[in-house]
């Protein structure tokens, strides 16, 4: 095997005047890194944009809402949902919430908003983490809202506001009712039907001014966990007493999801495509490798060297070209993904695509599946090469030398 080694490297790295061998190693050994590495990056950045859209739809939407079968505020019945939760206390964080489309006003200027009254003082953390200026808490008498919307009311932090619930069921006999609240922040999410729209209350306020004493529209679980989601949801779709009902971000939001699954497979299909060419490109270079090296596969068997060790080289030299194509791809896209990831260097036009920058995440798992599958096909991809080299005589190799 250690001969068979040396000769192998010796065919990919020595370099001799007339000789294409060394030439076409390299060569595929460069599309092999190529195909992979753009393979890889693909990935990445739909990994990427996928996490990206869920971590800021699940800060507004947390990753379960269990609400009312006709979604209608309801009176408050947590003990059960507790009970239900008991085994995973410590890895979500249940929060009361009212649900109310008001119209908000400041000076001349009025627009509509979907008002989230909050059932306890401290923000979650991935909604925190979104508001400006930083601030944990949710306090009576403020609000934060969507910084397109406080730019179309003109509010600042620090402005007053005016809230206003119209109670279109009760006719003109239920006159509006009004409360001011006072701008603690705006939220910058990129999107835009939340940025346009959201505001957030205290739980209180929002009952107050939409007339829903001691009622809720439901309950929002943030899971610090999302391995556990699974389990979660299914207990309590098995455990919910009627009409309480789950309901996941993703279900929330199935045709959005529905539609990057149906965008994804064909991309990783094409670039997959652009992999698989360096694949039939080491086949091809492996034959001129074979071809060249006629005259030398009839000297070895000449001199007693068995067919399985001429196997064993050129077989070898498939698996080099295969693992250092693969570990080149693998070493490019990763340099690639990480100065995007840190520098944010190509940047996106937000209003379009939620966000302002092309959002990366690898994948180590999913990595290294496509770099194994890139050594694994390499390797597969010799065998006819090979088969070749093993069927050639001594006789008819060295007949003109």
């Amino acid at each position: 095997m250690r001969l068979a080694l040396t000769i192998a490297w010796r065919h990919l790295t020595t370099i001799r005047r007339g000789s294409f061998s060394t030439i076409a190693g390299i060569l595929a050994i460069l599309g092999l890194a190529i195909g992979l590495a753009a393979l890889l990056i693909t990935y990445a950045v739909i990994d990427g944009f996928e996490r990206t859209i869920s971590e800021k739809i699940s800060s507004f939407d947390g990753h379960i809402q269990i609400t009312h079968f006709l979604d209608t505020p309801f009176s408050p019945n947590q003990a059960k949902i507790d009970s239900l939760l008991g085994p995973y206390e410590d890895t979500v964080n249940l929060i009361p919430f009212l649900q109310q489309p008001l119209i908000l006003r400041k000076g001349s200027r009025a627009e509509g908003g979907i008002c989230m009254g909050m059932g306890a003082p401290d923000l979650p953390p991935a909604l925190s983490a979104l508001v400006v200026p930083p601030q944990s808490t949710i306090r009576p008498g403020t609000a934060i809202l969507g910084d397109r919307l406080a730019g179309l009311l003109g509010a600042a932090v620090g402005d007053k506001i005016v809230l206003m619930h119209v109670d279109t069921e009760g006719g003109l006999a239920n006159a509006p009712r009004y409360r001011q609240v006072i701008v603690s922040g705006v939220i910058h999410s990129g999107l835009l039907d939340y940025d346009r729209s959201i505001v957030y209350l205290s739980l209180q306020d929002l009952q107050l001014v939409a007339g829903l004493d001691r009622q809720i529209s439901g309950y929002i679980l943030y899971e610090k966990n999302p391995e556990l989601h699974r389990q979660i949801y299914a207990r309590l779709q098995a455990g919910l007493p009627y009409p309480l009902y789950p309901l996941s971000w993703k279900d929330k939001h199935r045709i959005l999801y529905d539609w990057m699954t149906i965008q994804k497979w064909p991309i990783l299909i094409i670039f997959g495509l652009i992999a698989l060419v360096g694949v039939v490109n080491i086949m091809s270079a492996l034959m001129m490798i074979i071809l060249e090296k006629i005259r030398q596969i009839g000297i070895l068997k000449a001199q007693g060297l068995a067919t399985h060790s001429i196997r064993n080289i050129f077989l070898l030299e498939g698996l080099m070209i295969g693992f250092l194509g693969s570990a080149l791809g693998g070493v490019t896209a990763w340099i690639l993904i990480t100065v995007q990831h840190r520098f944010n260097i190509l940047s996106i036009p937000e209003d379009v695509y939620f966000m302002d920058r092309i959002p990366v995440h690898i994948s180590w798992p999913v990595t290294l599946s496509i770099l194994g599958l890139g050594i694994l096909c390499s390797l597969l991809s010799v065998l006819w090469p090979v088969k070749r080299a093993m069927s050639i005589k001594p006789a008819p190799a060295l007949r003109y030398e």
